[in-house]
């Protein structure tokens, strides 16, 4: 297995993330229903589009942010 460096893992990530149908977001969507998002502040736009994708426009989930003011 090759090791990825984070900016390469992000990479990879956002490739598969493209697709809000794709396997991975049925995957989160399926084992968790809630999600807590801690210093939302420091969110980059990789992750924020990973949760908004798996968790944001479902009625079936619930979606927490806590960040700085």
């Amino acid at each position: 297995m090759k090791a990825l460096d984070p900016i390469g893992k992000h990479i990879q990530v956002s490739e598969v993330s493209s697709n809000p149908k794709s396997e991975l977001f049925q995957k989160l969507r399926q084992r968790y229903k809630a999600i807590l998002v801690d210093e939302f502040q420091d969110t980059d736009p990789v992750q924020w589009r990973i949760i908004k994708e798996a968790f944001g426009n479902s009625k079936d989930h619930l979606l927490l942010a806590v960040g700085d003011p």
